[in-house]
Formats: C-alpha cells, sequence, structure tokens
C-alpha cells in the first residue's frame, strides 16, 4: 500500500497525461484543417455527395425521351440511338440524349439537361456522340460534368472552412479539471486505489474519497 502522497501524485500525473494527450489531439486536427485550406476544392466532393447534386439538379426525362423528341427527330434514327435506353436517377448517363437549342437543338426544346446552364460545362461535338441530328452523353461528358459538379460542390465546402478560419478555428483550453478518486486507507497515512474485490476486507471506515484540484496556465500562443 502506498503512503497518500505517492498515491495522490499517480492520480495527478495520469490525469496531466490525459490532459497533454487531448492538447496533442486538438493540435494535429488545427494543423490538419489549416492544411485543408490548400487542398483543391473537388477532394471535398465524394462520390455519393456528386450522385445527390446529379439528381437533384439534372434529374431524369419526366417521359421517354424517344416521345419527346420524336417531334423532331428521325423516327427511325430516334429508335436506333436510343434501343438500349433506360430510365435512370439522373439524365446525366452515357446514352442519354442532351439537348442545346444552339448547338444540338430539337425543335423549341431548351437545354436538357442544363449542363451549361447549370455548371458552364459547354459540351462540344467531339466530347458527345453525334448521330445525326441527335447528340447523346458520353462517359467522357459525362465525366466533365462530374468534374464540374465536384468543383462547384467543393468550393461550397472550401470556403466554409475558409469562414471558419477567419472566425478563428475554436481551440478548447483545460484551466482545470476536478481529480475524484475512490480509495481504500490503511493503517497509517497510506491508500490504495479502491477494489471492490476486497471490500469486504476493509477496516470498517477504511473506504474513503481523494479529491484534487489541478489549474493549468496556458502560455502557448494562439
Amino acid at each position: 500500500m502506498a503512503d497518500l502522497s505517492t498515491l495522490v501524485t499517480g492520480v495527478v500525473l495520469e490525469s496531466t497525461k490525459g490532459v497533454a494527450a487531448a492538447e496533442v489531439e486538438a493540435a494535429a486536427e488545427r494543423a490538419s484543417f489549416r492544411e485543408s485550406l490548400d487542398r483543391d476544392p473537388t477532394a471535398f466532393a465524394d462520390r455519393e455527395a456528386i450522385e445527390a447534386f446529379l439528381r437533384e439538379r439534372f434529374p431524369p426525362f419526366e417521359r421517354d425521351p424517344r416521345t419527346v423528341l420524336e417531334p423532331y427527330v428521325d423516327p427511325d434514327l430516334l429508335r436506333k440511338a436510343l434501343s438500349r435506353w433506360e430510365p435512370g436517377e439522373t439524365a446525366v448517363r452515357p446514352g442519354s440524349p442532351y439537348v442545346h437549342p444552339d448547338r444540338f437543338p430539337a425543335g423549341p426544346l431548351s437545354e436538357t439537361p442544363p449542363v451549361e446552364r447549370v455548371l458552364g460545362v459547354e459540351l462540344t461535338e467531339r466530347e458527345l456522340e453525334v448521330v445525326g441530328d441527335l447528340a447523346l452523353f458520353t462517359r467522357s461528358a459525362v465525366r466533365r460534368v462530374r468534374d464540374a459538379a465536384a468543383e462547384r460542390i467543393g468550393r461550397r465546402e472550401l470556403a466554409a472552412r475558409r469562414s471558419v478560419a477567419e472566425q478563428g478555428y475554436p481551440r478548447p483550453v483545460v484551466e482545470g479539471i476536478d481529480v475524484e478518486t475512490k480509495v481504500t486507507f490503511g493503517g497509517e497515512i497510506d491508500a490504495t486505489p479502491f477494489d471492490a474485490r476486497y471490500a469486504e476486507h476493509a477496516v470498517a471506515g477504511g473506504i474513503g474519497t481523494v479529491r484534487t484540484e489541478l489549474h493549468f496556465e496556458d502560455e502557448s500562443g494562439p
């Protein structure tokens, strides 16, 4: 059984180790946060976020595009080009038609899906599969739209992070803690951490609590 001063010293050391470890972890988080401000915006957009953006901004055709485009595109060409078309969660996918009133017009229809209007992505004939008067998305064209969506999503996240940085990243400071440990006292001024397995052998009135307060001076810079 250790004397009381040794026991209290051990409890204090263990507590300060925990505080130091927490501060090291917090410092690492602050450093990681600062480094993230220099990352490419697309790094903040994961696949799930991109998919959600495409579903929201470029939903699938409300009607079968073969029916929608039939008045403006040769029916035989339309059936052949869209023979394998199936509805999906978004209109931006390989094999799906793309209409642009200036470059790939279809009567009075507006840009569909509106990737240029929403994201500023100007798809060219080289990036699309053009069959007669009909333009279809290719994997390359879809990739361009997805990259632009990732850029849009990432810039929002980066702007939010920079706003936090300008206001000051939260830096928790431990000013003090109360340490309370249940102990079993011996005949002299000594004690040991309480162990319930041996409680029945403890001297009557020999079980109590040691309580101490620790105060930390913050001498570090901002």
